[in-house]
């Protein structure tokens, strides 16, 4: 504010915006089923989508200004760039006032046309073989729409549509199973195709510029599933394990290269990734009114490919490290514990009340890795064992435990329901809980010349909530 008060009609020095996004969607969906015989039958349909996705900065606060001028401030001292701070050439030094779009300003335009089929079908009623064969194929598109002609990358570089990028989209899948009887069978379930990739993972800097990675490409998918379910009158039991890869992933990285002094996009592509696991769940009726409920899941997920890293100046698009090589082959997945396990004691009272009580637990918990401290650039930084340990060791977080409580009471008002629930998570109150974290692209540099060296940026963590209430009415009528 002092700063921001400095003379009268003068543009303000600092002010707090808004990042926008706000979506459109269109969506038509027309489908059949056709009985062909007894349990047999086949069903399909056609899709149209169309999405406008809308990103802009928008001005809340001039913080005592009297306007913003919409110009690169980060621009305004540069020694090579600081004649070219325009955000919009085509409207220069445009005075921003509150609730007006600045800084940049463009859309994602989605469109989808696709189709798709799946034939059930069933040896016998009750038991036998059973499976399912389909397919789906839809053809995706979509561009950037600049609103703003950034003066560092003039004309259709910024302003106007990019290049429409166009995919075939297709997935291939069935099944077969074995049903003994109608509360026990075995399926094998395969799945394989082709998906577009996302447009945040292929436009490098679509804030203010048109252009998109080397070569977008669609990620592949193949996936094998084994199910087993048995239904008895006091227990279910449902067991599965599944293979699944994705091939050729690209994805967008935008950070401040400390070794090169730069604002920086990195390119990443040729991301190969394996989802490896086997998941559990079982009920068990002890009686009318106690059931005692479990399920536990066990993955391994991991890269399977060291993925090739491009990295341009963000100002200009000069070259800061081309043909490089993110050595992330072996390294776990971050995001979400790959061992999870969950069990219940529930009693459904005589007058519609509920009661529960779970114990919950989650490790193998991994946390997301930065490329960059895995790439030749900087691991020849490292001037000791211990020094390299520290580049490339991938942090695992500590197991956790939690108990959760659950109450709920259900009034009958004539015909209509009344239903009061609440839940206490996280009863013991444990507040040390990650339940996630990534490491920093940036690295913490220090001298020069010969005598310069590197070190990571400190871990930044995601701690889970303490204790929790929640509170819910719910009326049905």
């Amino acid at each position: 504010y002092y700063v921001n008060r400095h003379g009268t009609a003068a543009p303000a020095s600092y002010a707090v915006g808004g990042a926008v996004t706000a979506n459109r969607c269109f969506q038509f969906v027309s489908s059949f089923e056709y009985r062909m015989s007894g349990l047999n039958r086949l069903r399909g349909g056609v899709q149209i989508r169309n999405d406008r996705t809308s990103r802009y900065q928008r001005l809340e606060d001039l913080l005592g200004g009297d306007y913003l001028l919409n110009v690169d401030s980060y621009l305004i001292d540069d020694e090579y760039y600081g004649d070219k701070i325009q955000n919009d050439l085509q409207h220069p030094n445009r005075r921003v006032g509150v609730g007006e779009r600045y800084g940049y300003d463009y859309d994602l335009d989605y469109s989808s046309y696709g189709a798709w089929v799946l034939a059930d079908l069933h040896s016998a009623r009750g038991a036998g073989l059973y499976g399912y064969v389909g397919g789906r194929a839809a053809q995706v598109s979509f561009y950037r729409d600049g609103r703003y002609e950034k003066e560092l990358f003039p004309g259709g570089r910024s302003l106007g549509r990019s290049d429409r990028l166009s995919f075939t989209e297709y997935l291939l899948k069935g099944g077969i199973g074995y049903m003994f009887t109608p509360s026990h069978s075995i399926e094998v379930r395969a799945a394989y195709g082709d998906v577009a990739p996302v447009a945040d993972a292929v436009f490098l800097a679509p804030e203010y510029q048109n252009r998109t990675i080397a070569d977008p490409r669609p990620v592949n998918l193949l996936s094998g599933e084994v199910c087993y379910r048995l239904s008895l009158r006091s227990v279910e039991i449902g067991l599965s394990g599944y293979v699944t890869t994705t091939r050729g992933e690209s994805d967008v990285r935008h950070y401040y290269d400390d070794l090169a002094g730069e604002f920086s996009n990195m390119e990443l592509s040729a991301i190969d990734k394996l989802y490896v696991g086997a998941e559990l769940g079982v009920t068990v009726r002890l009686t009318d009114r106690w059931s005692l409920r479990g399920a536990a899941a066990f993955s391994d997920n991991t890269y399977l490919s060291d993925p090739a890293a491009d990295i341009y100046a963000d100002r200009d698009n000069r070259p800061v490290a081309v043909g490089a090589t993110a050595y992330l082959k072996g390294y776990k997945l971050g995001g979400s514990p790959q061992t999870v396990a969950s069990g219940e004691l529930r009693y459904s009272g005589r007058r519609m009340w509920t009661a529960a009580v779970s114990v919950n637990y989650v490790g193998r918990n991994y946390i997301y890795i930065s490329p960059v401290r895995r790439m030749r650039r900087v691991l020849d930084y490292a001037t000791s064992p211990e020094a390299l340990q520290e580049m490339t060791s991938q942090e695992q977080f500590g197991d956790a435990t939690t108990v959760n409580l659950f109450l709920s009471k259900t009034f009958r008002l004539g015909s209509h329901y009344l239903t009061l629930s609440g839940s206490v998570n996280n009863l013991a109150n444990r507040r040390r809980i990650v339940y996630s974290g990534y490491e920093p692209l940036r690295m913490v540099r220090t001298g020069s010349g010969l005598d310069r060296t590197v070190a990571p940026m400190a871990s930044r963590y995601y701690h889970a909530y303490p204790r929790t209430y929640y509170l819910t009415l719910n009326f049905r009528f």
